[in-house]
């Protein structure tokens, strides 16, 4: 579903599991309870806004956004963000720095190993 909507694409699909929690019902596609209201859902899915669509990916699941959103977890969990880092709104995104080593990110109050 994420990737369709990603390329601006409605998605319609039975209203089960995560489905009502990804799709905005009417806006990125349609959220159905039986074969007649998928069939339905499925002409009706043509007249979305496409690029309203992929505007409404990107205000929720893009990398950035759900970077930002782990970042201000993190941040919540630690209690203070790192030394030079500010939180952010969900909707702020800033670049990841890259850090020495293996990929290994090490808290910057722990002690070296």
């Amino acid at each position: 579903m994420i990737e369709a909507l990603q390329f601006g694409t409605p998605v319609v699909a039975w209203g089960c599991g995560s489905v009502p929690e990804v799709i905005d019902d009417g806006v990125t596609g349609f959220v159905v309870e039986d074969l007649d209201a998928a069939v339905r859902a499925t002409g009706a899915a043509v007249e979305l806004d496409r690029d309203r669509v992929r505007e409404k990916f990107e205000e929720r699941f893009s990398a950035s956004r759900m970077a930002a959103d782990y970042l201000a977890v993190y941040e919540r969990l630690v209690g203070d963000p790192p030394p030079g880092a500010s939180s952010l709104a969900p909707n702020q995104t800033r670049a990841v720095p890259q850090r020495p080593g293996r990929g290994r990110v090490q808290h910057p109050r722990a002690q070296p190993t």
